[in-house]
Parts: structure tokens; sequence; C-alpha cells
């Protein structure tokens, strides 16, 4: 059986893997267990091979948890997985940063259980920070929590960034709600960054020329538009929250790239 844990949001995806972990163990308390990083160590993948031809001795199920198992693209640990993939009594756990290449395709084919953990934003992300702030009793005042998801917003790996950062405004003491001097104290962050800046007003009111030439503006100075696209969204309100999220979805699943959404849903509004 495949397990497959892939997406940008490190902190996410490895607290699922530990807990896929923690299952198994429990359920399997005798069972072999090999944990590898090809990454980390690219030799490895001799001995994961090797640890799934040879019988387990004490139990029938055994577990190998690996970690940038693409990172190696030697046939022979293509077809060892290919070989066992469906074995009822090996689980393999498979951890990815990025999309599966297509040599590996296989390992996200059904029967494979497959669970992406992408970047979070808007919503998503504004309940993630709530959720891991109540056990550290943080809260913010609303200017601070603005500024707060709009850094978290602005850089990668935004769960693990928020959890760090959560600890730290936790241990620093400071009056609840926190106040957003307190915070830019803490986190010294400009939020006055011009993607930013401009992201507020594609999404106020204008006429769509003026949006387009900021756009254009952003493009020609290097802006990501992937960051432009989630700053924007975190700051539009209404029916343009669910359209965003739908534009979101589209280039997530390969048919749209990012400057595209951004270019519709601005003509859009102007329809």
């Amino acid at each position: 059986m495949v397990l497959l844990l892939q997406g940008p949001d490190s902190y996410r995806r490895n607290r699922k893997l530990r807990e896929l972990v923690a299952t198994f163990q429990a359920k399997h308390a005798h069972a072999d267990l090999m944990d590898v990083d090809f990454e980390e160590e690219p030799d490895a993948w001799v001995r994961a091979c090797e640890f799934i031809l040879q019988p387990s001795l004490f139990s029938s199920a055994k577990m190998l948890v690996v970690r940038a198992a693409t990172a190696i693209n030697e046939k022979v640990w293509r077809v060892v997985l290919k070989e066992h993939r469906d074995d009822k009594h090996f689980f393999l756990l498979v951890s990815e940063q990025g999309k599966l290449p297509k040599p590996f395709a296989f390992l996200a084919e059904p029967p494979a259980k497959v669970q992406e953990f992408l970047e979070l934003a808007g919503k998503f992300l504004d309940t993630f920070v709530l959720k891991e702030a109540k056990p550290r009793a943080v809260a913010f005042a609303p200017d601070a929590k603005r500024f707060f998801l709009e850094y978290l917003t602005a850089h990668p790996d935004r769960s693990c960034r928020a959890v760090n950062e959560l600890e730290r405004i936790s241990l620093a003491g400071l009056p609840i709600p926190v106040s957003l001097p307190d915070l830019q104290k803490l986190i010294p962050w400009g939020a006055t960054d011009e993607v930013f800046r401009v992201a507020r007003m594609l999404a106020g009111a204008g006429s769509a020329g003026s949006k387009l030439a900021l756009l254009e503006q952003l493009f020609a100075a290097g802006a990501e538009p992937g960051k432009i696209f989630n700053s924007l969204a975190y700051q539009v309100r209404g029916d343009a929250v669910v359209r965003l999220a739908d534009y979101d979805v589209s280039v997530k699943s390969g048919g749209l790239e990012y400057e595209e959404a951004l270019l519709d849903f601005i003509l859009a509004d102007a329809v």
C-alpha cells in the first residue's frame, strides 16, 4: 500500500507523516520500520530496496518511510517499488515536496492514498493561525492579526513559519491581545511591501485599465505572479473570495497559470 504525502507545506506534511507512523506502530507493534531521506543520504536507496525485498522476522507487516523518494532515478529502485506497491502487508509512506515526476507517477495511481499539502492562504491560513494560537494563549488585536497574516502570506512554508512565530510571541510574554506595535517589534517586516500595496488597489474599486497597468508594472518589476495572487486572495471580499478560490484550483490542477488567472479576474470585474 502506498501512502503519498505531497506539497510545499512541510509542517503539515511532516505532522501527518508522524501521525501515520504512530498509527502503524500502534497496530503493528513488532513490525519492521525503516525511515530514510534520499536528499540527505542518496545511497540509502540500496538499503531501502534490501529492506523491501527481505522477509520480516516478527510480523508480516512492514513500513518504509521515504522522504524525497523521487530524488533517486535508478531503474532498480523504481522496479522494486512497482513490484511491491500493491502488497497489502507492505506500507510505503512517501513524502514529497513537489509533484511526482513522470517516471514515479505510478506512486499516485489507485489504490494509492494521496494527500496534498498546499501552502495555506486566505481563510484557511486564518483558521490555521487561530487553531495554533489557542493552545499558546496568543490572541491578536485586529490590525495585528492582519499584519501577521500578510507577513505569512508573503513567505514560503507558511504553516511552519506561523507555528515558530507563535511560539516566539507566546514566550515573549506580550500583553494579550497582542497589539500591532508590539508585534512589529518582534517581526520587523515591512507590511507596505509594493506587492501588497498594489494588491490592495487591485482588490478595490477602479477601472480594469488602471488595474491592468498596475499589474503590468509588477510583472515588469519581476514580482512573482503567485505572490501577487496570494496577496490579492487575502484582501478581496464577498464573491471575489469564491472566484479566486476557483482560479486557485484551476492553477493548481494545471488549467491556468497565475498570470492568466490574474488577468482573467481583473477583466471579469470590468464586465
